[in-house]
């Protein structure tokens, strides 16, 4: 835990600055390799199991990888919108409200993956590249509060984490046929 209460208001920011370069570099790394588990769950996997469901409102493999690849260019938007409007508003994404959604599940699991990784790396570069002034910008979750750019990183890894999981339970699942 870092105690700062008496220290020096410039110790403090120089603490403070290099906790957020160190938040900033983990983060980075998360988001180069993160996605990859679902490259590596796919190679060994037959291509009938990617359109087989648990239940009929459930979504399947490649549905979960068209989520992700389209829910990264929403993520993208909203970096742009937090670096261009001062704490601007962001409502909850929700797939099945999106008009462009559809589109996304028509395209081939090989273009999704490809559209996520070549999407990925535009996030990677813009990360990288955000200044410490930046990277305090925010944005405000109807349903989680204000967060700054690091935090929408954090809990944008999170969301595709937990998707990742659920491709990897659908992917090993011995009663799906």
């Amino acid at each position: 835990m870092l105690l700062i209460s008496n220290l020096h208001p410039k110790k403090i920011i120089h603490k403070l600055a290099k906790l957020t370069m160190e938040k900033k570099e983990q983060i980075i790394q998360r988001l180069q390799y993160q996605h990859l588990s679902i490259i590596w769950l796919l190679k060994s996997l037959p291509a009938e199991k990617l359109l087989l469901k648990t239940a009929p409102t459930k979504w399947n493999i490649h549905e979960l990888i068209a989520h992700l690849a389209r829910y990264q260019t929403v993520f993208m938007d909203r970096i742009k919108k937090m670096l261009n409007e001062n704490q601007p508003l962001i409502t909850r994404y929700k797939a099945e409200e999106d008009p462009q959604f559809d589109d996304w599940r028509k395209k081939s699991t090989i273009d999704l993956i490809q559209r996520l990784n070549a999407d990925r790396q535009v996030i990677i570069n813009q990360v990288m590249h955000l200044s410490e002034a930046h990277l305090q910008r925010a944005g405000v979750h109807t349903k989680y509060g204000e967060m700054n750019i690091l935090e929408w990183v954090n809990f944008f890894l999170l969301h595709e984490g937990h998707h990742c999981f659920i491709i990897f339970q659908l992917a090993h699942d011995t009663d799906l046929h």
